[in-house]
Formats: structure tokens, sequence, C-alpha cells
């Protein structure tokens, strides 16, 4: 059987059966729309594996996802107690124990964590797509 393909099939869609048509793809694992066209006429036995493959990475993307954002958040909120107790201690004179500068790393370390958060969640979203 020749691989060549020379024959081609036009086929005009809706904005809404184009976008079902992209999110069905996506979710059965396929980034070439014409390979998942072609597979899912031809080859119907691919189409149901890959998407049990392809549902079972996204939920492990998720899970994995979830964890990670609870972890850096028990640490953002860890960040945000001790700074809201080191700012009401005061020494002998009524003055804060606290410097800006204390703060102002403090809340770089909680900006990196969210910058952790995001950085994260780009990556499971890249994976989807």
């Amino acid at each position: 059987m020749s691989k060549v393909r020379k024959h081609v099939i036009s086929l005009r869609l809706s904005d809404n059966e184009f976008e079902k048509l992209n999110a069905q793809m996506l979710l059965e694992g396929y980034r070439n729309k014409s390979k998942y066209i072609r597979e899912t006429l031809l080859v119907k036995r691919i189409q149901r594996r890959n998407f049990h493959r392809t549902e079972a990475n996204f939920t492990k993307q998720l899970a994995l996802l979830k964890a990670e954002i609870v972890r850096i958040g028990n640490n953002y909120n860890q960040k945000v107690k001790a700074l809201n107790t080191l700012a009401k201690l005061r020494d002998k004179s009524g003055r804060p124990v606290v410097t800006a500068g204390m703060v102002r790393t403090d809340l770089a370390d909680m900006k990196a964590m969210m910058n952790e958060i995001l950085e994260k969640v780009r990556l499971v979203e890249e994976d989807v797509q």
C-alpha cells in the first residue's frame, strides 16, 4: 500500500463544530488534525486506546499539580503567619522588631512561591495541549 497521500478531501465546519473537533482531538492525545481525522475515520481502535492513555496521563498530571499547589500553599501560609507575628513584635522602647528589609525578603520569597505555582500550571497546560 502506497504511503503517498495524493487525494484531498475538503471539509467545512461551523465554529462550534471546529471547536468540538479541536477539543476531542486534544482529549484523545492528537496534535495533528489530518492524522486524527484519518485515524478516526479509518481505524476506530486507535482512538479508544489513545483516549484512555491521555485521560490517565491528564489525571496523573492534575494530581501532581494539586500536590505541588498544596505544598507551596502551606509554605506560603507559614510565611504570611510569621510575617504577621513579627510585624506585631516590639522591643522595650516600643519600636518594631522587624525591619523593612526583612519584610521585603519575605515578600520576595512569597512571590517566588506564587511564580512556582504558575510555572507548574503552565507545564501541565503544555502537556495537555
